[in-house]
Order: C-alpha cells, then sequence, then structure tokens
C-alpha cells in the first residue's frame, strides 16, 4: 500500500469517512448474514460431482424416484428386554396413521408389523424375539429438507410414545435430524465461544481493558458483511453452502481478522514511538504491514479458489465461500480498524504510569455514578409515571455505559499493576524487542545455525511417520460423531436384534431387456437382500432396490457396493449403473482421491509463485515451501497419532487430508510472509543475518499471538459432535501451533542464518558476503546485544 494511500485512509478527517462507510455496510447485511442457514443445501447432488456414478443413477431416478425423499424409521424398543405386548403393537399401528398425517410425509404409506405381515411382504419388521419392532416412512420436504426435518421429527416423536417401550428415531429422517441439530449452534454458540476465546488471548497480549474491543468490533463487522455477500450469493447466484462450510466460514474470518489485527497494531506500536502525531504513525504502519497482510490474504483466497477444480461439489463449494470470507475481512481490517485506532488515539493502549492514580479516580467515579444513575431508573422504571419511567429507562441506559466503562478502566490499571507491564507506547521510548523471549531464542540459534535446523527437521520428519496411522478409509455413521445420537441408538438396536434398515438400499439402473441377467448377477452377493420388484423408468431402462445388509457409511456397506458394482458392470449390454446411499460414500471417497492429487499440488504451485512476487527471490519460496510441506506432514501425522490413541476415533473421513493441507498450508505459510517480509526489510541495511534476527525478536511476539488465536478458533470447531469438525481443528491447531514456535521461529530462521544473504538469490539482496558486525568473530558474527 502506497504511502500517501495510507494516510488518506486514515487521515484526520477521512478516518470518520471511512470508518462510517464499513460501519453502515456491515449493518446492511448483517440481518442477510443470519438467513444463511436457510439457503444452506446439503442435499446429495450438492457433494457429488455429475460424472459420479450415484449421480448418474440420481438423474435417471429423478422422474421415478424423487431425490428429496428420506426414508424414516421409528424403532419400538421393549424396555427390560420383554416382548412387545399385542396392545403395543395396536398403539404402534394407531400411532403410524397419526405419522402419516404429519405435513411431510409422502403418501407412499407408512409400513408397520402388522402391515408387512397382512400384506406378506418380504421386510421383517418385527425381530424373532419379539422385543423391537420399526415402522418405516418417507419425509419429502423438497429441497428444503435439511431445514424442514428437525420440526417434523418433533412431531413424529410426540406422537411415538408408549408405556414401557423407548422410541428412537432412526434411518436417514434421523440421521438427518441429528446432523440439523448438530449444526444448530453454528451462526449463534459457535461465534459466540470463538470470540470469547480470542477476546481472552487478546486480553493477555495487548495487557489492555479497552484496545482488544477494536479488532473484535471489526471482525464482528467483517463477518457480518461476509456472510451477508454468500447469503446473497447462494441465493441469487447458486453458491452451494453447506453446513460444513459455513461452520468453517466464521471461524476462519475470526482467525484470519484477529491475525491481522496482531500484525497491524503491533506495527502501529513500533510507529508510534517513533512518530508524535498518531495519523502519521498509522501511515507508516498501514504501508509497511499492508503488503504482508496482503500477501497473506491472497495466499488464502486463491489457495481456497483451487479448490474450484475439484470434483468433489462440496469441496468445489467451501473454496469460494472462505474466499470471500477471507477478502472481506483482509478489506475490513486495512480499512475499518486503522481508522478506530487513530479515532480513538493512544488512550486505548492504557494510561502513562504517572496517570495511574488520574484513571483509578476517573474509573471509580464512572463506575459509583453509573450504578447510582442505574439504581435510581430502575426505581422510576417501576413507577406509573410514562414520562418517568422514560426517564428511568435512560437513566439505566446510560448508567450501565457508565459502568462498564469504569470497570474497564479500574480493571486496565489493575492489570498494569499486576503484571508490571506498561503498555502505553510512550514518545521517543524504544520497542522492548531486543532483550524479549525471541531475541533470547535467536542467540541461542546463531552460533550453530545448520546443526539447529538439521535437527528440527529431522524431529519433523520423525513425526512424519505418524502418517502410517492415519486411516482415511471413511467413517460408519455411528463413528462420525463424538456423542451417540438418537439414531445411531436407534441402528444399534435394530442390529443387537437381527433387524436391518430397510431404508438403506443399492439403487441398481439398467437396460429393461437385461433386468433379469442383473438380478441374477447380485444373487449371491453377501449382504445384499432380495431385490424388489423392477419397475421401467422410460428410455427402455428398468430399476429395482436391494436392502444393505450394513449401515450405509460403513466400509462393510462400501464393500458391497463395490461388489454390487463389479457384477452389474460385467453384464454385457445392460449398461448398469449402482447408486443409493453407501453408493454416495463410495463416489464420495472416489472423488476425494482424485482431488487430493490434483488440488494439494495446485496450491502448492499458488503459494510458491506468490512468494516469489512478494520476496523476489526464488531460494526463499522454495525453502519456505520445503518446511511447509515438513510442517504439514508433521501435524498431520501426531494429529493422526492423537486420533488413535488419545481419542479413539475410529478414522477420518476421506476429505480430511486435503481440508488439512489447504487449511494448514494456506493460513500456515502466513506466519511466514509475516517474518520474511520483515526479513527482507532489515537485509536492506543490515544484512539477512542481522536482519533475521532483528525480525524474529520484532516479529516473534505478535505471531506467537496470532498462532495462539488462529490455533484456539480452530480447536473450537471441536465444540461441533463432529468427528471430521473435530480432527480437522486438531490438526489444524497442531500445525499452526508448530510453524508459529518451532518453523518459523527455528527451522526457518535456522536456515536464514545458514545460507545468509543466498536465501535471496537472484536478488540484488545477494550480495554474496554479509557485512561484518564490530566486535565478533569473523565466522561467528552476532548482532550487537544479542
Amino acid at each position: 500500500m502506497h504511502r500517501q494511500i495510507a494516510g488518506k485512509l486514515t487521515g484526520p478527517y477521512t478516518k470518520w469517512i471511512v470508518a462510517a462507510i464499513v460501519i453502515l455496510v456491515g449493518f446492511g447485511l448483517f440481518p442477510l448474514g443470519g438467513k444463511l442457514a436457510d439457503v444452506q443445501d446439503n442435499q446429495a447432488s450438492s457433494w457429488l460431482p455429475q460424472s459420479a456414478e450415484s449421480t448418474e443413477v440420481l438423474n435417471q431416478l429423478s422422474k421415478t424416484v424423487d431425490p428429496n425423499d428420506i426414508p424414516t424409521l421409528v424403532v419400538y424398543d421393549k424396555d427390560g428386554g420383554g416382548k412387545l405386548t399385542p396392545d403395543d403393537l395396536k398403539q404402534i399401528n394407531e400411532q403410524a396413521l397419526q405419522i402419516a398425517k404429519i405435513d411431510g410425509v409422502t403418501d407412499k404409506g407408512v409400513l408397520t408389523p402388522t402391515i408387512a405381515q397382512q400384506q406378506h411382504l418380504p421386510v421383517q419388521l418385527l425381530s424373532d424375539d419379539g422385543e423391537v419392532a420399526y415402522v418405516s416412512f418417507t419425509f419429502n420436504f423438497g429441497t428444503d429438507g435439511w431445514n424442514s426435518i428437525p420440526d417434523a421429527a418433533d412431531e413424529v416423536r410426540d406422537i411415538a410414545k408408549i408405556d414401557g417401550v423407548t422410541v428412537h428415531l432412526a434411518g436417514y429422517g434421523g440421521q438427518a435430524d441429528d446432523a440439523a441439530k448438530s449444526f444448530k449452534g453454528i451462526d449463534t454458540s459457535l461465534i459466540m465461544i470463538a470470540l470469547l476465546v480470542v477476546i481472552v488471548i487478546l486480553l493477555f497480549t495487548y495487557r489492555s481493558a479497552v484496545l482488544w474491543m477494536l479488532p473484535i468490533l471489526s471482525v464482528v463487522i467483517a463477518n457480518g458483511i461476509a456472510t451477508g455477500v454468500v447469503y446473497l450469493l447462494a441465493k441469487y447466484a447458486d453458491l452451494t453452502v453447506n453446513g460444513q462450510s459455513q461452520a468453517i466460514l466464521s471461524i476462519i474470518i475470526i482467525g484470519a481478522g484477529t491475525d491481522y489485527a496482531l500484525l497491524l497494531v503491533a506495527r502501529y506500536r513500533e510507529e508510534l514511538r517513533r512518530h508524535e502525531d498518531r495519523h502519521e504513525a498509522m501511515a507508516y504502519a498501514l504501508h509497511r504491514a499492508a503488503p504482508a497482510i496482503l500477501a497473506s490474504a491472497s495466499t488464502v483466497v486463491i489457495g481456497m479458489l483451487c479448490l474450484v477444480f475439484a470434483e468433489l461439489n462440496s469441496t468445489a463449494g467451501l473454496g469460494p465461500v472462505i474466499a470471500i470470507g477471507v477478502g472481506v475481512t483482509f478489506l475490513v481490517m486495512v480499512t475499518l480498524l486503522p481508522a478506530l485506532l487513530v479515532i480513538f488515539g493512544r488512550w486505548v493502549f492504557g494510561p502513562r504510569r504517572e496517570d495511574h492514580r488520574r484513571w483509578v479516580v476517573t474509573g471509580g467515579s464512572m463506575l459509583g455514578g453509573g450504578v447510582v444513575a442505574a439504581v435510581l431508573g430502575g426505581v422510576l422504571g417501576g413507577t406509573d409515571n410514562d414520562g418517568l419511567k422514560a426517564l428511568g429507562a435512560v437513566l439505566m441506559g446510560v448508567g450501565g455505559f457508565a459502568a462498564i466503562i469504569g470497570l474497564l478502566v479500574l480493571l486496565q490499571v489493575g492489570i498494569e499493576t499486576w503484571t508490571r507491564v506498561h503498555s502505553r507506547p510512550d514518545f521517543g521510548s524504544d520497542e522492548p524487542t531486543s532483550s524479549g523471549l525471541w531475541a533470547k531464542v535467536g542467540a541461542r540459534i546463531a552460533p550453530h545455525p545448520r546443526t539447529v535446523w538439521t535437527v528440527t527437521a529431522a524431529a519433523l520428519a520423525l513425526a512424519c511417520l505418524g502418517l502410517f496411522a492415519l486411516n482415511t478409509a471413511g467413517l460408519s455413521t455411528e463413528d462420525s460423531y463424538t456423542k451417540e445420537f438418537d439414531s445411531i441408538k436407534g441402528q444399534k438396536v435394530l442390529a443387537a436384534h437381527g433387524l436391518v434398515d430397510s431404508s438403506n438400499t443399492a439403487q441398481v439402473v439398467a437396460n429393461t431387456d437385461k433386468i433379469s441377467s442383473v438380478e441374477d448377477a447380485i444373487s449371491g452377493i453377501d449382504g445384499l437382500g432380495q431385490p424388489t420388484q423392477a419397475t421401467p423408468i422410460g428410455d427402455g431402462r428398468s430399476y429395482f432396490e436391494a436392502t444393505i445388509n450394513a449401515d450405509g457409511a460403513s466400509t462393510e456397506a462400501a464393500d458391497i457396493v463395490r461388489e454390487t458394482r463389479a457384477a452389474v458392470h460385467g453384464i454385457a449390454g445392460a449398461d448398469a449403473l449402482v447408486g443409493g446411499n453407501s453408493g454416495f460414500y463410495v463416489d464420495t471417497k472416489i472423488a476425494s482421491d482424485h482431488d487430493n492429487k490434483l488440488i494439494i499440488p495446485m496450491v502448492l504451485l499458488v503459494v510458491f509463485l506468490i512468494l516469489l512476487a512478494l520476496l523476489r527471490a526464488i531460494v526463499a519460496p522454495l525453502v519456505l515451501i520445503a518446511t511447509v510441506v515438513l510442517s504439514f506432514g508433521a501435524a498431520l501425522g501426531l494429529s493422526a497419532l492423537i486420533f488413535k490413541y488419545v481419542f479413539d476415533f475410529a478414522g477420518s473421513d476421506p476429505g480430511f487430508p486435503l481440508f488439512s493441507f489447504v487449511f494448514l498450508v494456506a493460513l500456515g505459510i502466513d506466519y511466514n510472509i509475516f517474518l520474511m517480509t520483515r526479513v527482507r526489510e532489515e537485509s536492506a541495511t543490515k544484512g539477512t543475518r542481522e536482519g533475521s534476527l532483528i525480525a524474529l525478536s520484532s516479529t516473534g511476539g505478535v505471531i506467537t499471538s496470532a498462532g495462539l488465536v488462529l490455533a484456539a478458533t480452530f480447536m473450537v470447531l471441536g465444540t461441533l459432535p463432529l468427528v471430521f469438525l473435530a480432527e480437522l481443528g486438531t490438526a489444524v491447531a497442531l500445525g499452526v501451533l508448530l510453524d508459529t514456535m518451532i518453523v518459523r521461529s527455528v527451522l526457518v530462521t535456522a536456515l536464514n542464518l545458514d545460507l545468509g544473504s543466498k536465501i535471496w538469490w537472484p536478488s540484488k539482496l545477494d550480495s554474496g558476503k554479509e557485512p561484518e558486525l564490530p566486535g565478533e568473530p569473523e565466522e561467528k558474527k552476532l548482532p550487537a546485544g544479542v
């Protein structure tokens, strides 16, 4: 960002205009962001590519079998292991009639054990021991099924009640209800938890009771604008948004936005020590920090846009959603936040040491006066006079606000007194980085950098061996959640009593003249039930279904689908295809494997090109890419061991490696960008070795804080009861901590010190010789004061 542009954005008058425009846009789009869940598309077609066999089956059956049908089961389990009585079965029939009248239940009818027995249907709905029975029916809410299923499911539960019998809602309807409820807190509790975590970290970082409000306000407005834009694109431009992408969107915005804020505020504090005018200080800070922030945001945006080339529609849809979120966040954090910082002035950093007494008096007065005003307002609000009530409301609002400000002022003085660290950047003082933790780390690395980076790289390579414990074959329905939902309990009851979930079927489509041959071909497959009567679907094609005797998402069901496909594909002239829910999971695995091989190299190439343009060198980008890949392998290896031996997860989703890679590389490279841009800036005048140590000491604290913020926000994903998000949050959090604590601070710094100016080849900074430092041996020179 040009110095004059930075100055215009934060000038004495323009700062008010910039802040007002961004805040107004935020408040205008904020209500739309609250509607984002209404435009989610969680259908199978929104996940699978058009080329998938399951998708082709859905397309061919679209005129006969509605893809929005949701087969649902109500499982009745007699308490204490007794048999269901005739009266129990009678009540089940009566309840089935009531369920059939619920809005959304199709006219295909409700099947009960009694009806199945009377009609001699080849489906068993009552267990041989007589202890368990189930009722099957179908929901259909069109494309709005995800949003409508919870209310309808609650209606079913209100009806299906029998004394002495435990009832579960299972099948795809029960699973959809559980999944919808697991995402219910995305736009409220998830964001609030993430913000609370960030606030705590910012309080420790800034040691200011007030300063943290400005980054948080900016992040909240960025989230409101981004989710509003995504809503508009999903509603009017066919952008695919599902529950998974919505969950990740807000986390990315909060984490990335806070990172950008930390970098900008840290540079602003440096410049405040050099410039008396805060507007001038911000202009220089924004001028220096904006390129690194832009490069960081660009890496994430372009890396995410690489996902549009994925075969898996859910992955392809995630890319633009996150790219929009990060792009909006960047714009807000380089416009609104700088404007707010100069509007509020230096006092947000806290008082000068000599002003502590005055702050205590002011804060105590505001707190006491505010409490008195609020209490008086409450008394007046209890009167019958409308005028006094209105005055009471005003007093309560003003008094409450004054009390909060007073409390924050007292808290600020308390923080400084307790930590004995003065947060205010005073005029003329130096930035206290020369004697900090990261300056000491640099001093330890500098004497033997080659040994340090060799040992560090070997340790990270050893951690990569944990990748052999990573199982990405997929997760069963039961293993996909971190807690046991009602639908899972129902499936377990059915399996324990020898009943088959009739809602999980293999849908087979073939040419009508070969349909009998196709039926014969699958007759001997273990785990596959008898096919239903073949039904013509037009264009010389027919279809039938066969029940799969396994959980729809399990590896056993996947093996049955693969065996079924192999059998029917071998029928000459049949053009047979196999779909259904288990086929969906098989095709998801196929698409994920394809995407891993395509997207991962593409993202690496994009990141390399961005680093090439930013650092204007070839060696440095190659070194950084190598460290990022090593860091990713170590993070994934350690995560795999944690999943297996600590969390006891059964495995991982097929898309887990790709998602982890994209987020770790796109976000993890940020910290190398923050460090290396400062190294390059200092190298121009002090040489690469000294510049590397100065950069480490000056950026170490802010990068560590940024890493903690991003790691903490991703760990918040673990609050959702989904194994995929819990694993993703753990892997990204662990990878970010590795990047900030080891890779960036130790490995990259040691490589910089070892290679010296060669790191900048072929730019002019590659002088071939480091400038000599006074008072240091020729071979082991260290910066003065380190």
